[in-house]
């Protein structure tokens, strides 16, 4: 189990004030802080607050020097101050979500370190808090998936954090793969017993290879045991959205279990990834028309997945919650514009890298217009680290060079 990083972030230097008074205060402050003299700190932050309520750096330090003095909900408060002011404080979030963690209360650090996240994929300090929180809470599936996410953008690192989340994926990883290359052999004999123990053994290892469910859900489906196809094949969609032929096997599986909304959804996401109309694809298109008579029928099934919904995201279960939003709307979609916000807003959390790489590639387009060509610069290097292989990162390596040479000309 890799422990939470739950220092606080570093102390916040002026990044402006209008008196000269107020920008000694600050630098006292620090030095009283980095001395040890906490009570001193939080008398001289108390004291620029008074004269500028509305200086969200005086808040953090505050919030700081009382988390030091084990005052958390103190420390808390303060940093939700500072936020208040300035809603893009990715410190204020990682902090939170650190104070939270002290009092064992994971349920509310871990919104606070997705908004951190949301705001910078990159921050590792966030990614790797949410990691451990996820492991500790038994989501072994999340903490692979944030340690990987800490793992490419802290390359530089190499502390001993990141030697030892390494060696741990690293060493899943492996043992995951030879378990899933001893199931494929037993598989191709049928022997589905010892396959199937295999591929369990993988999935524990590192449950993130979308092989090892789909071979399990297809011997659970051999054996009829479809409550436990569906489960594995679930995963594979939650792990490889695109898996086309997988969603129309869960809608399959799904009619077979009288799941008939989630079926009629699970072909709607099958025809939405295959564009090309096939056999496949007509045979769906008259599986869902049968199933839309039974669920115009029985309307109060349609609702369930709204409540379902609800209930998830009340619970910050953001992917169940995100798919049960989609659901509503696929059997709803009248009602898609009442709930596009929240879905929006949960595919930002659970993948805020497509937004963010948008983001950065947006301002150096618009830095390179206004000739601001360092900040242009930093802009699509940005976009390039966070997304090193991806559609803007091409453009954005041509847009460089092309602020270079304009850089060179003046």
């Amino acid at each position: 189990m890799k422990e939470v990083n739950d220092s606080t972030e570093n102390m916040q230097y002026p990044v402006e004030s209008e008196s000269s008074n107020i920008q000694t205060l600050f630098k006292k402050g620090i030095l009283s802080y980095d001395k040890g003299n906490i009570e001193e700190a939080i008398e001289i932050f108390q004291d620029i607050i008074n004269q500028q309520p509305d200086f969200s750096e005086a808040y953090i330090n505050l919030g700081d020097a009382y988390y030091k003095n084990d005052k958390v909900n103190e420390a808390i408060g303060y940093w939700k101050k500072a936020l208040s002011i300035d809603s893009n404080l990715i410190t204020c979030y990682i902090n939170i979500g650190n104070a939270f963690y002290s009092q064992n209360n994971i349920n509310d650090a871990l919104p606070h370190w997705h908004v951190a996240v949301t705001l910078a994929p990159d921050n590792t300090t966030a990614l790797m808090n949410l990691g451990a929180a996820y492991e500790k809470l038994g989501d072994i599936s999340n903490a692979f998936k944030y340690y990987e996410q800490y793992l490419n953008y802290g390359l530089k690192d190499k502390s001993k954090d990141y030697v030892q989340i390494l060696k741990k994926v690293t060493e899943s990883k492996r043992l995951a793969a030879n378990y899933f290359n001893t199931g494929i052999k037993y598989h191709k004999i049928n022997d589905y017993k010892k396959a199937l123990y295999a591929y369990l053994q993988s999935a524990k290892a590192y449950p993130n290879y979308p092989k090892v469910h789909l071979n399990l859900g297809n011997i659970c489906y051999k054996a009829e045991k479809y409550k436990h196809a569906a489960k594995y094949w679930f995963q594979v969609i939650k792990l490889d959205p695109e898996d086309g032929n997988t969603c129309c096997n869960l809608g399959v599986v799904y009619e077979k279990l009288q799941r008939y909304t989630d079926a009629y959804c699970m072909y709607s996401r099958f025809l939405d990834i295959i564009k090309k109309q096939s056999i496949a694809t007509l045979n769906v298109k008259k599986r869902m028309a049968q199933i839309k008579k039974h669920l115009d029928k029985n309307p109060e099934k349609t609702k369930k997945h709204l409540d379902k919904a609800e209930d998830y995201y009340k619970n910050r279960k953001y992917y169940e919650a995100l798919w049960e939003y989609e659901n509503y709307a696929i059997l709803k979609p009248d009602q898609l514009s009442a709930y596009e916000y929240k879905i929006t807003e949960l595919k930002n959390i659970l993948n805020p890298l497509t937004r963010s790489v948008k983001e950065a590639f947006e301002a150096g387009n618009k830095y390179f217009r206004e000739k601001e060509f360092e900040l242009a610069i930093k802009a699509y290097r940005r976009c390039m680290r966070l997304e090193p292989k991806g559609y803007y990162t091409d453009i954005a390596y041509k847009k460089l060079l092309e602020c270079a040479k304009f850089m060179r000309k003046s």
